[in-house]
């Protein structure tokens, strides 16, 4: 029988177990790879690269329910507007090369991608990581989630990043600043 906390709401019972939390952990023997937390966007790359991503997993986005990996996870070589344009979805592969933009954000371009599809990274982004040259992601991992956009005009679609989700494998070290 639950009992009463401070605050008069039900607490539960100690005998009575509550729901499993879906986790996911990346495969030990692979530690020269970076591997941070075991719930790290950085994880999820280096177990794509490495081919060990379990094949019924699933990820919670935000708020939304869990979305099978398999329907949201796409390499750039695969990614093909056709199919994915409009859609959020998380985009990896190698780093080839990259354009700044007059805004000052950053079009990565990845080897043989679908379509030519780059992602672009914004200024904020850019800060967060600490990269004020370009050239030091250069043949790095990459995962980025965003939507899938071509505007209006242009030849080549790209992955629009959110706030905080791009990763590189091996990690981009930040330096401090003073």
């Amino acid at each position: 029988m639950p009992s009463q906390g401070p605050d008069r709401r039900h607490q539960p019972s100690p005998k009575t177990p509550g729901k499993l939390t879906r986790r996911h952990c990346t495969d030990p023997s692979k530690h020269q790879l970076d591997t941070s937390t075991q719930r790290s966007f950085s994880t999820l790359l280096v177990d794509l690269v490495t081919g060990v991503l379990p094949k019924h997993l699933e990820l919670v986005l935000g708020t939304k329910p869990p979305t099978a990996a398999s329907d949201i996870i796409v390499h750039a070589t695969k990614a093909i507007a056709e199919e994915y344009l409009d859609r959020q979805l998380i985009v990896w592969g190698k780093v080839g090369g990259y354009v700044p933009t007059r805004w000052g954000s950053l079009m990565i371009r990845l080897y043989n991608a679908a379509d030519d599809v780059a992602i672009l990274v914004d200024k904020k982004n850019l800060d967060r990581l600490h990269i004020d040259n370009p050239e030091q992601i250069l043949e790095r991992d990459v995962i980025a989630y965003g939507n899938y956009l071509q505007p209006y005009g242009s030849r080549r679609p790209h992955v629009r990043v959110r706030q905080a989700a791009i990763a590189f494998s091996p990690r981009v070290h930040r330096r401090l600043r003073n």
